[in-house]
């Protein structure tokens, strides 16, 4: 078990050491894709498959990763978080 320095907590490394520096976007990506499927996986959950409107490829994910789902519906602006599903090799569409 590593010896707690000052504020760290049991679980955590502690480490004098710098912190790595990430990048973040300031401003997510937009991309317009339209449901190339439907799945029943339950009575009450379905699985959507996305592909880009553009065609192509879509950028790629890792474990984890969640997307923001825009509709439009009138003049209302629908938002909802999901988590992307399937390989993030397979890059031609998303599955929530």
């Amino acid at each position: 078990m590593p010896r707690r320095r000052g504020n760290c907590r049991r679980w955590k490394r502690c480490s004098s050491e710098p912190r790595a520096e990430f990048q973040v976007a300031v401003r997510p990506q937009s991309i317009k894709v339209r449901v190339a499927e439907v799945v029943p996986v339950t009575p009450l959950v379905k699985r959507f498959r996305f592909v880009p409107l553009a065609g192509g490829l879509l950028p790629a994910f890792s474990g984890g990763a969640h997307t923001v789902v825009e509709m439009h519906d009138g003049a209302v602006v629908r938002r909802n978080p999901y988590s992307l599903m399937g390989s993030p090799d397979e890059l031609d569409s998303y599955q929530i």
